[in-house]
């Protein structure tokens, strides 16, 4: 069971990496680099099509990292109850 509590810990981890406790998941202009907007077509996009593309990755990435807490808590809980060798 621990390697499973490892695995989900590490995903946590590299989900929550760009992520700050006290700051909001930088937008994608602050990520990108204005050669990488225009090969994506980002550069294209207007303000408020930006703005919404950034409000929903934002909300997938909050998803994701809620998803993966439960899951850890979820196999250290059943690590707690399996009983030992």
């Amino acid at each position: 069971m621990r390697p499973i509590i490892a695995l989900l810990s590490v995903v946590v981890l590299v989900v929550a990496a760009p992520v700050r406790a006290d700051a909001e998941p930088a937008d994608l202009e602050q990520r990108l680099t204005p050669e990488q907007l225009h090969a994506t077509g980002l550069d294209t996009l207007s303000a408020e099509q930006l703005a919404l593309l950034n409000r929903l990755l934002r909300e997938d990435t909050a998803k994701a990292l809620a998803t993966a807490g439960a899951e850890v808590a979820d196999a250290e809980a059943g690590e707690r109850r399996a009983p030992g060798p």
